[in-house]
């Protein structure tokens, strides 16, 4: 079993280029797309597709994401092409009221697909509405025992919860007031940072500046002991690229033998609209592996 995980993700790193997400229609739980989280491929679109009639149907590009830097090998720390198929790694959003993550290309769904049915969780699956400017459909997906999040910073392993994936999944919803990507609003822990600069100094700053933290989330029980054990503290750190680009972002050591384990940094695209990419890279056997983004918009 351990030989045939790693050919799986070795072989997902070497044809991982490009991927669609669809939106546009409630998802599916638990049939549909499962699986352990990928390597993100070089070129991810998502768009939603809004069916008007059986033979006119609206097609919508949400965003796409490309030119993703490469980074020179470093040294092999915790995570090997085995692990990390254990976890699903990503960024958690912690200087708002409430801690947030979004799963803008449905990896996290397909993630909580694969450990719903292997667990055998017990879930519902929730439609109905909220009202933003109209009524707006919605999807929940919730499970009736909590999922655990571990969250490493300031050296320590904060640990909390969630219940709830929730999508607002009309097209136009996600151009109106609705949220535009599913997202899941963990319970409330001691973990929250302040932003620098707040709406009376500066708007623009705030917005294209969140706060992040290195996240994961367990494949089952097994693997949540194992998180128990890695601890950091994330520091600002810059990369750079093979064509001499530097990178500013942070990074973290979550095994504490002073190599890097991860590295996330923001981009802001020249754009009227206030828009930022974040993207999380993972130090697997020495290689900088891009494994989840975010992505906003202010115009979504």
């Amino acid at each position: 079993m351990i030989k045939l995980n790693k050919y799986i993700f070795t072989l997902i790193l070497l044809i991982s280029v490009q991927a669609l997400a669809q939106m546009g229609k409630p998802p599916a739980f638990p049939a549909g797309d499962a699986g352990i989280q990928t390597v993100i491929p070089d070129v991810v679109k998502v768009t939603c597709s809004d069916t008007v009639s059986p033979s006119e149907i609206h097609e919508y590009v949400l965003h796409t994401l490309k030119n993703n830097p490469k980074f020179p090998d470093t040294k092999p720390s915790y995570f090997t092409n085995y692990n990390a198929s254990n976890y699903y790694l990503l960024l958690t959003q912690v200087d708002s009221s409430n801690l947030y993550i979004e799963d803008c290309d449905f990896s996290l769904l397909k993630f909580l697909r694969l450990r719903t049915k292997d667990n055998g969780l017990l879930y519902d699956v929730i439609d109905s509405s909220s009202p933003f400017v109209n009524i707006e459909k919605m999807r929940v997906i919730r499970w009736l025992e909590p999922l655990r999040l571990y969250m490493f910073e300031d050296q320590i392993s904060y640990i909390t919860t969630f219940s709830k994936w929730t999508e607002y999944w009309v097209c136009g919803d996600k151009f109106d007031y609705a949220p535009a990507y599913p997202f899941i609003r963990p319970d409330e822990c001691s973990l929250w940072k302040m932003n620098t600069k707040g709406f009376e100094e500066d708007l623009h700053y705030y917005m294209t500046h969140p706060i992040f933290v290195f996240s994961a989330i367990g494949k089952d029980e097994n693997s949540e002991s194992e998180l128990l054990t890695m601890a950091g503290k994330s520091k600002k750190f810059t990369m750079k690229t093979p064509d001499g680009r530097k990178l500013e972002g942070r990074a973290i050591d979550i095994n504490g033998d002073d190599v890097k384990d991860a590295f996330w940094y923001v981009e802001i695209p020249k754009s009227k609209a206030i828009e930022w990419f974040a993207r999380l890279y993972v130090n697997i056997e020495g290689k900088w592996v891009l494994m989840w983004y975010n992505y906003f918009n202010e115009m979504q």
